[in-house]
């Protein structure tokens, strides 16, 4: 079956957890964003399609956002940036499934006016362009998962800022290059994995902190083990 378009009357439900339901297909409908009371949705492991209506930001309450693992296509809409209680934002995919999320584009810069997001999962997509400045400059910020993605450029000096960050994955982004910040390792408790595979080894100049290779691609997972 699919989900019905009478689900937006439902304005006073707080918590809609649809995991694992195989036999779930269609896209997710436009009325969605009528359902106000919204804290928590959670739709990962279907046949749920399409592409993320608009209209879901319009879910003000909504603080919990995980879409993982479905055959999810397009970009991020701008209009997330509009979820301002948002603390934990779940978009992975494993690329190996040729029927999972395929994500993709530039984030939208509305992303970071989610000033109270704590958790960004994004790994197995195919999110580009450079890793904003303005993400580290969100106040409690902790982990930010952007492997297998096609980001690049350099990992900018505001990470340095990021007072809250305990993980960034961004290893198997082909693309990352340049030097990581210098004093990087004076973050305590700060965990970065890079992709060293392609032979550049300047990511890694004078950061002991950080890890590449097979030993990167856990480090934010299991992290994030518990949150959803």
């Amino acid at each position: 079956g699919s989900i019905p378009s009478e689900i937006g009357k439902l304005e006073s439900l707080q918590v809609l957890g649809l995991d694992g339901v195989w036999n779930l297909r269609g896209t997710l409908p436009t009325e969605m964003g009528n359902m106000s009371s919204l804290t928590v949705f959670q739709l990962s492991n279907t046949d749920v399609g399409g592409t993320i209506p608009t209209e879901l930001g319009r879910l003000e309450s909504l603080e919990t956002l995980i879409l993982s693992h479905n055959p999810i296509r397009g970009s991020l809409p701008s209009e997330i940036g509009k979820l301002s209680s948002m603390h934990s934002l779940i978009l992975s995919s494993d690329p190996r499934v040729f029927y999972n999320n395929r994500l993709s584009g530039e984030l939208p810069p509305q992303l970071w006016n989610l000033t109270n997001l704590e958790y960004i999962d994004m790994g197995g997509q195919r999110f580009s362009g450079m890793i904003a400045d303005e993400l580290f400059a969100l106040p409690v910020l902790k982990r930010v998962q952007f492997r297998l993605n096609a980001f690049n450029g350099e990992i900018p000096e505001a990470i340095l800022d990021a007072e809250e960050l305990e993980c960034l994955d961004v290893s198997q982004n082909a693309r990352i290059n340049g030097t990581l910040p210098a004093g990087l390792c004076d973050k305590e408790g700060l965990r970065v994995a890079v992709d060293c595979s392609n032979g550049d080894q300047s990511m890694l100049k004078g950061c002991d902190c950080c890890e590449c290779g097979d030993s990167a691609s856990n480090i934010c997972q299991l992290l994030f083990v518990g949150l959803y």
